[in-house]
């Protein structure tokens, strides 16, 4: 769950979960000393050391310092602007009738675009175009109740294989 708080500086919004309201609720009463580290740390789930850490960013950030310092910044994992729209012109000029995964081996082989199946399949979809769901095979029908399947056949083939001999094996029909 998340709650919104306008900040008392400027007009930008401060996105905060309850856990992280309840952490710097904590975090007060320790600093007060109404509560001691340790008791903090078990209220929280967290070490005394982690609780110090904890005090010293609600002294040095406010009330916004136990929250994720990457909240809000792009990753460092995200694919270009540039690359992405390379790799979905590529798509649809040269692989438009393969699926993503053939499509992806493609533009990593041949134009050194690295990107995943399942990325490039997102993409795809993000655009609409999902002609490439993979199709259920049909289920294989079993005959009513005597638990041989209808393509199989009643001799133990697997006996006489193994054995070598030209008989039924034990068991068999």
């Amino acid at each position: 769950r998340l709650l919104a708080f306008r900040r008392m500086v400027g007009e930008d919004r401060v996105i905060r979960r309850v856990q992280e309201l309840r952490r710097v609720s904590v975090i007060r009463q320790t600093m007060e000393q109404t509560l001691t580290q340790v008791q903090a740390g078990t209220v929280l789930g967290l070490t005394p050391r982690h609780i110090r850490r904890l005090i010293e960013r609600v002294e040095q950030a406010g009330d916004q310092g136990p929250a994720h310092q990457g909240r809000g910044k792009p990753s460092n994992w995200r694919i270009t602007d540039k690359r992405k729209a390379k790799g979905q012109l590529l798509c649809e000029q040269q692989y438009g009738g393969v699926g993503p995964t053939l499509a992806a081996e493609k533009l990593t082989e041949r134009y050194g675009i690295t990107l995943s199946d399942e990325t490039l399949r997102r993409w795809l979809r993000a655009q609409g175009i999902d002609h490439f769901t993979r199709q259920m095979r049909p289920h294989r029908a079993w005959r009513g109740g005597n638990g041989k399947p209808m393509w199989g056949h009643s001799s133990n083939w697997m006996v006489r294989t193994m054995t070598g001999s030209r008989g039924a094996g034990p068991g068999t029909c």
